[in-house]
Formats: C-alpha cells, sequence, structure tokens
C-alpha cells in the first residue's frame, strides 16, 4: 500500500461512504500510518458537542492537538451546567483553527442565554467566530445575543441563520476584526418576533444592511413563529424585494397554518418547507400554493421540502382536492419545475402517490422528486445550503 501515490490514497479515503463509513475510517485510521493523516481529517470534519461527548473530544485533542485544525464542521449544545463541561468546551475552542460552519444549540426545547456564560467562556467563543476560516453561523433558540456579535456575522459570513428568543438591544463593546476573505452574505435565515427583537429587526431594515446586502444575498428564509402569520418577518421580504431571487419559508411544525407569501412580483424560486409526523402533503402547503398566482406572478421554480418521522398511510392524499391546486399551478405561467424533496426513511411511492393527484402538472413535465435520509449525525448543518 505504502507504493501507491499518496494522492490516490487520499482519493479512496474522501470517497469512503455510506452507513459503516465512520468504523471504516476509524479502521483506516488504526490499521495504516499512510492512512491516517486523511482518515483522521475525515473523522474529525464534523464534531457535535453535547454533554455526552465534550470531555472525549476534549481529551482527543488535549493528547493530540493537530486535530483541532481538521474540525471545519461544528455543532455545540449547551447544556453544560457542570465545571468540568464548560471547562472541556474552552479547552476545545482553544484549539479550534479551521472552523468554517458553527451551530450552537441548546438541550431540547431549552434557549441558551449569551449573558449568563462567565467572562472567559464568552472569550472562547469569540475566538471562534472571528476565526479567518469562518464562513456561516447558525445560533438558535439564543438569548441575549449582542448586537455587535450579529452585526459581525452579517458583514462577515456567506450564510447567517438567526434562531432568537430576545437578542440583546444593548451594544457591547466587542471589537471585531475585519474579516479578511469577502464574507458578502448569501443566504440569510431568520426565526424571530419583531416586537420582541425591536433593535435586532431595526438593524436588518436599516438602510445600511439594506445596502451592503444588495450585492450578494440572494435567499431569504423565513420561519412562521405565530399561527398563521409571519408575524412582521415579511417586512424584510418586502425591503429586500429588489434584489431577493429566493424566498424560503419554513413553516417547521406549524403543518397546518395558511401564511399569505409578500407580493414580490420578482421573485424566481420559494421554497416551502415542514415538519410533519406521519408522511403527508402539509395543508400549509397547498394553501400556500393556491396564493402564489397573485403573490409571486413570475415565479419559475417551486420548491417543496416535507421531512417526516415516519411514512404515513396510503390513503394520506384523500382529504384533500388537489384540482383548485393544480389550476392554481398553471396560472403561474413562467413556472419550469416543481422539486419535491422527501426526508423520511422508509419511502416507496410518496413519487407516484403526488404524480396521481397532480396529474396535469405531472404530464406538463415540471415534477420532479428526490428522497433523502441524512445522515443525523451532521443534521444541523441542513441549515446551510454548503
Amino acid at each position: 500500500m505504502a507504493a501507491l501515490p499518496q494522492e490516490l490514497l487520499d482519493t479512496i479515503v474522501e470517497n469512503i461512504g455510506g452507513p459503516t463509513s465512520h468504523n471504516t475510517l476509524k479502521f483506516c485510521a488504526l490499521a495504516s500510518s499512510v492512512l491516517r493523516s486523511t482518515s483522521q481529517r475525515r473523522l474529525f470534519s464534523y464534531r457535535s458537542l453535547t454533554p455526552k461527548t465534550v470531555s472525549t473530544v476534549a481529551q482527543s485533542l488535549s493528547a493530540s492537538p493537530h486535530l483541532g485544525s481538521y474540525i471545519h464542521d461544528l455543532h455545540i449544545v449547551f447544556h453544560l451546567d457542570s465545571l468540568r463541561e464548560r471547562t472541556s468546551l474552552t479547552t476545545i475552542l482553544a484549539l479550534l483553527t479551521g472552523v468554517q460552519r458553527l451551530v450552537i444549540a441548546s438541550f431540547g426545547w431549552q434557549s441558551w442565554d449569551w449573558k449568563s456564560f462567565p467572562a472567559d467562556f464568552r472569550a472562547a467563543i469569540l475566538s471562534v467566530l472571528i476565526l479567518p476560516t469562518m464562513r456561516c453561523l447558525a445560533l438558535t433558540r439564543c438569548r441575549g445575543v449582542p448586537l455587535a456579535i450579529i452585526r459581525h456575522a452579517l458583514t462577515s459570513y456567506q450564510e447567517v441563520a438567526i434562531f432568537a428568543e430576545v437578542t440583546d438591544s444593548d451594544e457591547d463593546p466587542i471589537l471585531f476584526p475585519a474579516p479578511n476573505h469577502d464574507g458578502s452574505l448569501t443566504h440569510l435565515l431568520l426565526s424571530y418576533l419583531p416586537n420582541a427583537n425591536s433593535a435586532f429587526h431595526a438593524l436588518l431594515l436599516s438602510d445600511q444592511m439594506v445596502s451592503s446586502f444588495q450585492q450578494q444575498l440572494r435567499h431569504l428564509e423565513l420561519a412562521v413563529r405565530v399561527q398563521n402569520s409571519l408575524n412582521g418577518l415579511e417586512e424584510i421580504a418586502l425591503k429586500y424585494s429588489h434584489f431577493l431571487e429566493h424566498l424560503t419559508v419554513n413553516f417547521n411544525q406549524r403543518y397546518d397554518d395558511q401564511v399569505e407569501v409578500p407580493h414580490l412580483p420578482d421573485l424566481r424560486a420559494l421554497t416551502l418547507r415542514a415538519s410533519v409526523g406521519k408522511l403527508r402533503i402539509p395543508r400549509c402547503i397547498i394553501s400556500t400554493i393556491v396564493s402564489l398566482s397573485s403573490s409571486t406572478p413570475h415565479l419559475t421554480v417551486l420548491n417543496i421540502i416535507i421531512e417526516a418521522r415516519y411514512e404515513g398511510p396510503d390513503d394520506f392524499i384523500r382529504d384533500y382536492d388537489f384540482s383548485d391546486t393544480e389550476r392554481r399551478l398553471e396560472e403561474l405561467s413562467s413556472l419550469r419545475a416543481v422539486n419535491w424533496t422527501v426526508r423520511c426513511g422508509g419511502v416507496a411511492d410518496f413519487e407516484e402517490r403526488v404524480r396521481t393527484v397532480l396529474p396535469r402538472a405531472n404530464a406538463a413535465g415540471i415534477l420532479s422528486f428526490v428522497v433523502q435520509n441524512p445522515d443525523q449525525r451532521a443534521r444541523p448543518m441542513l441549515l446551510f445550503s454548503r
């Protein structure tokens, strides 16, 4: 094996995939010195730091600090109440040099509060945020995050997701270095209540932010937080309408809600996303499609993403009359594709059933289907497009 070119060996390791890839890579790292480096890069490229894993990862990186440079995708789950867990996380963050995508979340349905962290712990997090390799940041179920951090993210990274309970309206004296790369924002995901985050909302609507976004920002994602309404987030879509090309409405688990898409006559691509228990076409998808001919008359691509925990019964579509849905799709004269993505294991005939209830769209050749069963370990990174 040692006689083979290292480039060939690296290519072989990089293409190891499938459900057993993690164990295969571990075996390669242990069995062969010529495969070790590439295998370790694959093994450590994504790390999820939870109460169960943080101590083990800290021990591994302390013993072999070079492994920290291999971590490109990092998922931090804050439920680190004990001093030991917080110390372990601080140790890990100090050894990271190549993080590109960072997701900071909380355990379960709890929220995490920036102000509750001691100064040294906040400094450790900031040390990752200023890495020149950083490209994508997601803050989920966060509280008290200073506007200085959010402003840095919006002006330095390519993709930003803010799922905020309450942001901090006070300006923290945090000095960030100027980014040494083109961090023009291309993809922005937002989930918050404007009336509880007035300073953050005003920042997004400010002329300064709009001016900085219009060069590259093309994809905006808005989450439905209250029943049947975007609850003020539509103001952002309208403010960005002259440069926005792609809007995503994420219903999350509000799959029975009906939301009126703001009037965006120049919008070209729309994604409707929902999470359900048993697999079906959610009511929110159908009711929103019916309104598109008036709100997005020049739409060319409609993407529908359904995440389901398990496959539904064969009669899952009998509750709906799809004739009006088809008629409204036909009114979108520029529509060229309706792309369905289903994230659920064990789906067999979803495509056939949808084609049956949308016969005219099927005959027009605009329907396409992709079934995914994503690796659960890397699921947090699905927030990002790349």
